[in-house]
This record gives C-alpha cells, structure tokens and sequence, in this order.
C-alpha cells in the first residue's frame, strides 16, 4: 500500500461518536459511529453502564461502525451477560463490513446478538419481540409504527 493509499483510508475514517436515546419503552439505543477500538471502548463501557441502571433492553446499531477490535468484543460479550443477569437483552442492528466478519468469527452472531444484517431490514422502524429470563416474551414497538 502506497503512502498515498494510506493517507487516503486515513481521511475516510470516521471519527468515533456514541449517542444514547429512548426509543422504545423499555428499551435504549446506542448508536454507534467510527471505530471500536481500546482508544474508545471505555466509552461504550459506560454506555452500558449507564443502560444497566435502567431496567430496559438495549439496540446497539452498529450500522455505522466501521471496525471492532477485541476491547470492543469484550465489552458487547459483558454487556450481554450483565443485562442478561437482571433478565433484560442486547441486540445488535446494522451490523455490516468488518464488523460483522468479526462478530461471525467469533460466534457472536450464533449467540442470538444479531437481530438486523442491513438497511434493507429497517429494524428501528419495526416492533420485536425478546425473550426475557425464565421464557417469557415480551413484544416492543416503536411508537408511531404498527407492529410487524
């Protein structure tokens, strides 16, 4: 790769951007922008942090994120655990490119983590149904929307 190549995939990178918001009862999206990597992971930590304080589920769309490294994996694997043990659940959308080799690699796309591949799906517009702890399912919808 030429010095030139380099620069120009330098400039593409987007710069890394976290934002949180209700968009459901009962659950919280985190939307991810840029690059996971150990420069930031800690940041996404505290978004998880900060959901577990709140009883709800979490959508983290990745639909925008461009690459994950192991920092990044270990902080999704602990979320899901942790939200898994007060009975709530964490589900991926928009999951694409990098990501989702890595995430396919390592068997998290088997854990029942994925729950959109693309834009074609438009998860948030659409309601869906998790099952919490102990079995019993439990349908969100999106407000303004009718349930799929």
């Amino acid at each position: 790769m030429s010095h030139h190549d380099r620069s120009a995939r330098w400039q593409q990178v987007r710069p890394f951007r976290l934002t949180e918001q209700r968009i459901w009862p009962g659950c919280i999206e985190i939307d991810v922008e840029g690059e996971i990597d150990l420069a930031v992971s800690d940041q996404l930590r505290a978004a998880f942090e900060a959901a577990r304080a709140d009883p709800c589920h979490v959508l983290l769309d990745l639909g925008a994120c461009t690459f994950i490294d192991s920092s990044g994996l270990a902080v999704i694997v602990a979320a899901g655990r942790h939200l898994a043990d007060g009975g709530r659940q964490l589900l991926l959308s928009g999951v694409q490119g990098q990501v989702r080799r890595i995430l396919w690699v390592t068997g998290l796309t088997e854990d029942g983590l994925l729950a959109a591949a693309d834009e074609r799906h438009a998860f948030p517009e659409r309601s869906f149904e998790v099952t919490l702890r102990g079995g019993e399912s439990v349908r969100l919808t999106r407000p303004g929307t009718a349930a799929a």
